[in-house]
């Protein structure tokens, strides 16, 4: 699950930058945001593996953490694009940002009890 919930999104966004019409753009969004659900599935499925009498702690940590970074990233967005001129350029680094998250994931995630 994590695995197309992170690559899946990421050559969606890598496809975005060709996209020549509204409808295709559209879709390819569509489908990209569809694959990183995915990723969620895994995510919040794989607290309750390594820690079952733990689970609601790390949620709630983990939700804390993707609020904090939303915001930042909105506003972060907002300056990159005026920075570099373009959208294409951010959908490049957060393609890049998807297959990194995807082989940190694959390289260090378990499945085991951790506590």
């Amino acid at each position: 699950m994590q695995s197309i919930g992170f690559i899946g999104p990421g050559v969606s966004l890598l496809c975005l930058n060709y996209a020549k019409t509204p409808v295709a753009a559209a879709v390819l969004m569509t489908i990209a945001l569809s694959l990183s659900s995915l990723s969620q599935a895994g995510f919040l499925l794989n607290m309750q593996d390594i820690a079952p009498q733990h689970a609601g702690f790390l949620h709630g940590i983990a939700s804390s953490a993707g609020t904090l970074a939303a915001t930042i990233s909105a506003i972060g967005t907002g300056y990159f694009v005026q920075w570099s001129g373009s959208s294409q350029a951010f959908l490049r680094v957060t393609a890049g940002l998807y297959f990194v998250t995807a082989i940190f994931w694959n390289l260090f995630a378990t499945g085991e009890r951790v506590f």
